[in-house]
């Protein structure tokens, strides 16, 4: 089968609801276990409103499967149970408990499922207790990874910044890397290790960089989180607390993302964490998956053996992804996350290496050709979210919404991609 984005056509004109007998996706190919997928990221709004949106995606998107984003307060542990609300470490914004129990009761009402966003192996930089004899991943290696993953999240950017990145909210610094820390990081870990030794001062300063320069630089890596490589004895650690938060919510599964257990981020055994997270979370009724990035970590046996209820796959490079699943998953099915951008220019080279070659295609266009691409190759792709709002990249909560002609575009090319049986 050939099911990539140069085959699929997206018909001109518009679809008004009173055409469809039924919402968009729920014909989904047979042996697949779930619908679309979108997102819930605004957990601090009346009950109603959130209801309203989840039955909104429910039937104009034919969304049965959605991720509840940044609804966890620190990252090493879930809030206490007498918490009535929280913020959320990334990002900062404030979750209802009352807002998250309504919102898994109203999707479990669809006959649909709610999937609980959860970063693995991640711990707040403070909780030296929690990584106790477990191997902590180098945050000069995966500090950059996160910055450009999540560089929404962090600190509010200067105008400049948005004007050097055509609207995209990357830091100036992600552009322009401060070069002490550039060469800081190229140190290996056993020399940075020995900091400050007087041999080392010694050639920082023949770069031009003053030890005060790299202690800045030190300090700031790691500053949002640090990781632990991912292992069965990190599941055992952990799985427990999150598996009981879940389920005293109501909520369907964990989604496991992990973007420090990436190609090159160490020696993560992702397969063997998925192995010993699932006891925990079967005995509370629950299911997991997690985001194979740019597919590592990827194993098939992880959903034959029934480690995972499906697989999610973010992609950071261009390339026929959904085609090379279709390949190997056949209906079977997948979700794909190759995010849009922010701007038809997607000038944010640092952040969106998925776009690479696209410019000149309008966001939205592009996630809607992706998304057909996806349900044609057997699967389905993450584009909306939070009623009619879209995805622009990783850090979900920053979102744009979509005009009703755009909503009815997404329905017409469900109805036309997403109800049938994949090519092939």
């Amino acid at each position: 089968a050939n099911c990539s984005d140069k085959d699929v056509r997206l018909p001109a004109g518009a679809l008004w609801a009173a055409e469809f007998t039924a919402p968009a996706g729920f014909d989904s190919p047979p042996n697949r276990g779930f619908g679309q997928y979108g997102f819930l990221s605004d957990f601090d709004v009346r009950i109603p409103m959130l209801e309203g949106r989840i039955a909104q995606m429910n039937y104009d998107f034919g969304i049965t499967e959605y991720l509840l984003y940044g609804a966890f307060e620190g990252f090493s542990a879930p809030p206490r149970l007498s918490s009535p609300s929280w913020r959320c470490a990334l990002g900062g914004r404030r979750v209802q408990r009352d807002a998250l129990l309504a919102a898994s009761s109203k999707i479990s009402l669809l006959k649909a499922r709610s999937w609980l966003y959860l970063v693995a192996g991640q711990t707040d930089p403070e909780d030296d207790e929690v990584r106790d004899s477990f191997k902590v991943v180098d945050p000069f290696a995966v500090d950059p990874k996160l910055r450009q993953r999540w560089f929404q999240a962090r600190e509010h950017r200067a105008d400049q910044a948005a004007v050097q990145t055509c609207g995209c909210d990357a830091d100036v610094e992600d552009l322009l890397p401060d070069p002490c820390c550039a060469g800081w990081a190229a140190v290996s870990a056993a020399d940075r290790a020995r900091w400050p030794a007087a041999d080392l001062e010694a050639d920082m300063n023949r770069t031009g960089c003053a030890p005060s320069a790299v202690d800045r630089c030190i300090g700031r890596a790691g500053s949002l989180m640090k990781a632990v490589e991912l292992s069965p004895a990190w599941a055992i650690r952990t799985v427990p607390l999150w598996a009981d938060f879940a389920w005293a919510l109501g909520i369907s599964g964990i989604h496991w993302d992990a973007p420090a257990s990436a190609e090159g981020m160490g020696d993560a055994d992702i397969a063997g964490f998925l192995s010993a997270a699932l006891p925990f979370l079967r005995t509370r009724r629950l299911l997991q998956t997690m985001s194979f990035v740019d597919g590592f970590g990827w194993d098939r046996a992880l959903l034959d053996t029934g480690a995972i209820a499906f697989p999610f796959f973010e992609f950071t490079r261009m390339g026929d992804a959904e085609e090379l699943l279709r390949a190997q998953l056949g209906r079977q099915g997948f979700v794909s996350a190759r995010f849009p951008g922010y701007h038809e220019a997607h000038c944010c080279a640092a952040n969106e290496g998925q776009n690479r070659g696209q410019e000149g295609v309008e966001p939205f266009n592009l996630g809607l050709k992706r998304w057909a691409t996806a349900c044609e190759c057997g699967g389905t792709y993450l584009l909306v979210g939070d009623g009619a709002r879209m995805a622009q990249g990783p850090y979900l909560a920053a979102t744009v919404g979509l005009g009703q002609n755009e909503v009815d575009k997404v329905k017409l090319m469900l109805a036309l991609s997403c109800t049938r049986q994949p090519t092939g």
